[in-house]
């Protein structure tokens, strides 16, 4: 594979990828999860060691302040 191709693969998946991210977070918005509420998600998460849920709200609140 030369590189020209390998980069155009890496291009399309990079752009999917960023569009299963859109899709993911309008359906959080549609089911009433607001980037507000993130670190209420990271404390609740640290109270009843919920380490599932805390390592995938960290970076839903970095995603959500930038």
């Amino acid at each position: 594979m030369n590189r020209v191709r390998l980069q155009r693969v890496l291009d399309n998946r990079k752009a999917m990828l960023c569009k299963e991210q859109a899709m993911a977070y309008a359906r959080a918005l549609v089911a009433g999860f607001y980037p507000e509420s993130v670190d209420d998600l990271i404390c609740f998460a640290d109270a009843f060691g919920a380490s599932r849920l805390r390592s995938a709200s960290i970076p839903q609140n970095i995603q959500c302040t930038k």
